[in-house]
C-alpha cells in the first residue's frame, strides 16, 4: 500500500466542493477513498468563511443560501483533519493549472506514489 498523503487544499479547490458535480469533489472523495488525509488549517478555513459569505460574485456562482453555506462550512470542519494555527507544509507541491489537477486526479486512481 503506498504511503499515506497529507494534502492541504487552498480556497480555490475548498470553495467548488459546495457544488456536487464539481472536480474537486471527485479528487476529495478519491483521496478519502484511498486512505489519504485531506489537511483544512484555521487560517484557511477562515478564508474559506470570508470568502464564501462576503464576496457576492462568488454567492452568484455558487448559488446557495446563507443557511447552506453555513452547513458546508461546518461539514467540511467534521470532513477534513482541522490543524490549529499556521502550519508550514515541506515538501508541497503547488497545483498551478487543470493539468496540476488532472495529474493529481490520475496519481491518486492509479495509487501512484509522490
Amino acid at each position: 500500500m503506498p504511503q499515506q498523503l497529507v494534502v492541504v487544499f487552498d480556497t480555490n479547490v475548498l470553495i467548488p466542493l459546495i457544488l456536487p458535480a464539481s472536480r474537486s469533489v471527485g479528487l476529495f472523495n478519491r483521496l478519502h477513498s484511498a486512505g489519504h488525509r485531506v489537511v483544512l488549517t484555521e487560517p484557511i478555513y477562515d478564508e474559506l468563511i470570508e470568502k464564501m459569505l462576503t464576496r457576492q460574485r462568488l454567492r452568484d456562482w455558487m448559488k446557495r443560501t446563507d443557511d447552506e453555506i453555513k452547513q458546508f462550512l461546518a461539514d467540511l470542519r467534521t470532513s477534513c483533519y482541522l490543524l490549529p494555527g499556521n502550519r508550514q507544509a515541506h515538501g508541497a507541491v503547488p497545483l498551478y493549472s487543470n493539468t496540476h489537477h488532472r495529474l493529481l486526479f490520475r496519481c491518486t486512481e492509479s495509487v501512484s506514489r509522490f
